[in-house]
Formats: C-alpha cells, structure tokens, sequence
C-alpha cells in the first residue's frame, strides 16, 4: 500500500467522523454532506487512487495469470521432453544389450575356432590380439583346449594372459 493513500485513507476517516457524514458508497452521495471544497478534493484524490491501485491489482493479477500458463505449458513441454529422453535411453540400453550379446556369441564362436586350430598357431594368434579380447576368448574355451595354447606361449605371455583371466573370472 502506498504511504500517500494511507495518510489519504486516514485523513478522510477523520473528515467523516468529524462531519458526521456516513458514508454511502456513492461520490455524488458523499459529496453533499462534506462542509468544504479541501474535504471534496481529498475524497476526489482519494477515490481517484483507490481506482487507480485497482486497475493496477487487476493488470497485476492478469500479468500473474499469464505467468502461470506460461509456466504450466513449459512444464507440460519438460514432462514430454523427460519422457522422451527416458525412452531413448530405454532404447539405447536394449541396442547395447543386443550389441553385447551378438559381440559375446562372436567371441565364442571364436573360441570354438582356436580350440579346433593346433595349439602352436592358435597360441602365436592368441598372443597378437588385444588381451581383453584374448582373455574373453580364452574364457570361452574348453579348459582343456586353453591350457594347450598357453602351454604353446612364451611363459611371460601366457602369465600375462593367466593373470588377465583370472580376475575376469572373479569378476
């Protein structure tokens, strides 16, 4: 509330109490009991104010209003945008489990390969890959068939390797 309608307000309380005026809701019907033209003019003042922080309240609460639409559209727009991006991230981990899963046949099919290969090859090939992929092969292998090709490695290789499978198979 503004300080000049207060003392306004306080003033015309005054004014009416002292002039015994009621008051009756209406200017014309205000106006006639008010003993002087300064008393006519602070209610004029007074009533013109109280319109014009009216009009203000109402531009106010429209301004509010609109804000508030805007804000319930953009959070419509965030909800859809989430769900969105939850759906993606649903497809891309069902792309990456399919992916893994055909990487996971390749490997042993792989390993299937160097079990039929003589151990001697199959251990110089063993020894070139990655250790990762060599270790996963070796991990799809028959026992039997991983321990001939190791055999077939230098020792410092196939410890590398051995070490390598051993904390996968902890994993």
């Amino acid at each position: 509330m503004r300080p000049g309608f207060l003392l306004l307000s306080i003033t015309l309380a005054g004014i009416l109490l002292v002039s015994g005026a009621p008051p009756t809701g209406g200017e014309e019907a205000m106006l006639p009991g008010l003993d002087s033209l300064e008393q006519r003019r602070l209610l004029l003042s007074l009533q013109e104010e109280r319109e014009s922080l009216q009009q203000e309240f109402a531009a106010k609460e429209e301004k509010l209003a609109i804000r508030e639409l805007e804000l319930k559209t953009l959070e419509t727009e965030v909800d859809k945008k989430l769900a969105q991006l939850q759906q993606a991230r649903d497809d891309l981990s069902r792309l990456l489990e399919a992916k893994d899963e055909v990487e996971a046949q390749r490997i042993q099919g792989l390993g299937k390969m160097y079990e039929k290969m003589d151990p001697a090859q199959g251990a110089v090939l063993l020894a070139e890959l990655d250790r990762e992929l060599a270790v996963r092969i070796l991990a799809g292998m028959k026992a039997k068939a991983a321990g001939a090709l190791l055999e077939n490695m230098p020792p410092e290789e196939a410890r590398r390797l051995s070490t390598s499978y051993s904390t996968l198979v902890e994993d």
